[in-house]
């Protein structure tokens, strides 16, 4: 199962929340819970003392919980939290999603970065000529793009050469090259609010598309 982190912030907000994973399910009888990365690499899950809770996309009922202990298996982490006594507390739990403030992370070594600190950041030509703005990074399974918005629409783009030729993340800006064989996404239609139209009963459907 992938789940894509949701709302991504900029680094430029150590406080701000990232999401990091995710509860699986419970595991045995006393509470424990099996947590997912979304990044498989990382180890944050075991580092932090403390996770905060939430339902994906949803800031305002987030909940603050301490990890009493946790341990890896395999690729998952195993965990007892703070006020979760049971299978039933535990289950109670599964699919929310788990984040940390981003001053949570690890200095990245020299030349790396973290996704999430791409959120935010200018886009522009190796000659310094403005793009846009990178809105959101998108992980597919064989490749990660930047959602960048510019003047004509929103592209996703390669992160790998010839269409992502550089990332500075202290200057705040991203380095683009070739575009051109890039499609724009197509705009999202309004919602329509309100009852849908309903046509009389025995007409038939008008040339607006209104249908039972």
């Amino acid at each position: 199962m992938t789940r894509k982190p949701t709302a991504p912030v900029s680094a430029r907000d150590p406080d701000a929340l990232v999401a990091v994973g995710y509860v699986m399910r419970a595991h045995g009888l006393r509470g424990e819970l099996r947590l997912k990365h979304l990044n498989s690499n990382s180890t944050i899950l075991l580092e932090c003392k403390t996770l905060v809770l939430r339902k994906p996309e949803q800031t305002a009922e987030a909940r603050t919980i301490a990890v009493l202990r946790s341990r890896r298996e395999k690729d998952d982490v195993l965990a007892f939290l703070e006020g979760v006594a049971s299978r039933n507390d535990a289950e109670a739990l599964v699919g929310l999603e788990i984040c940390v403030p981003r001053a949570a992370f690890s200095e990245p070594a020299e030349g790396e970065w973290y996704i999430v600190d791409l959120v935010g950041l200018a886009a522009q030509r190796a000659d310094g000529t403005a793009l846009g703005e990178v809105l959101d990074v998108v992980q597919y399974p064989t490749i990660d793009c930047l959602r960048v918005r510019s003047s004509d629409g929103v592209r996703e783009v390669p992160m790998v050469e010839p269409y992502l030729v550089g990332v500075d993340v202290k200057g705040g800006f991203v380095t683009l090259g070739e575009l051109g064989d890039l499609e724009l996404e197509e705009p999202k239609k309004p919602k329509v609010k309100g009852p849908r139209p309903r046509k009389p009963t025995g007409q038939a459907p008008t040339d607006d598309g209104a249908q039972e």
